[in-house]
């Protein structure tokens, strides 16, 4: 099984599951099952400086101890992740829904890594070359695991993961934020996911 275990950067959590978890190696009952998962993320205005925090509780199988944004895909799963800045349904600076404000932040990078620990939920060589299973598993991901969008300060939320590699993976991704009205400040949070294999 794969796991994609999203592990937040700079962020101490802790989940409360008052469910049984569901273990990622109980497979699924159909050669390819579609589960997608949306993770929120928030910025915190606040705090000095501003945080990106991740607020979506652990979703999927394993979640027990697992930090939030935490996400677990069980053998033979396949979906989306949908990444989203609570409150708005912005997908950059300059697209918003009718009646809506413009976003103050836009998620601008994804990066993706196979390395990390996943007792800590935290990943690390963001950036650097990547196995190459994981631009197969994440199609919108380069060699190095980095998903940016294709124009400046226009973001790319939605992630397809394909579950091609049979064994049981961690990914760790790191997401970065931009402020629309100054591009030159950037936060950013890196949960981590935990995927089961097809």
């Amino acid at each position: 099984m794969k796991y994609l275990g999203l592990a937040v950067v700079s962020l101490f959590w802790t989940a409360a599951v008052s469910a049984e978890p569901e273990p990622c190696d109980a497979a699924g009952s159909a050669p390819q099952i579609e589960k997608n998962f949306t993770v929120l993320l928030k910025v915190d205005d606040t705090a000095n400086p501003p945080q990106l925090e991740i607020i979506s509780d652990p979703q999927g199988c394993d979640i027990a101890k697992m930090g939030k944004g935490y996400i677990g895909f069980r053998e033979r799963e396949r979906g989306t992740i949908k990444l989203k800045i609570d409150g708005t349904s912005a997908v950059s600076c300059n697209q918003h829904s009718a009646g809506e404000a413009l976003p103050d932040w836009v998620i601008s990078k994804v990066e993706l890594s196979v390395a990390g620990l996943p007792s800590t939920q935290k990943g690390k060589n963001f950036g650097a070359l990547q196995s190459g299973w994981l631009y197969l598993d994440f199609p919108e991901a380069n060699q190095y695991g980095v998903i940016e969008p294709k124009k400046k300060r226009t973001t790319l939320t939605l992630l397809n993961m394909n579950n091609y590699t049979g064994n049981e993976r961690w990914v760790y991704y790191r997401v970065t934020v931009t402020n629309c009205a100054d591009p030159s400040k950037e936060l950013t949070s890196d949960p981590g996911w935990k995927n089961g294999g097809k």
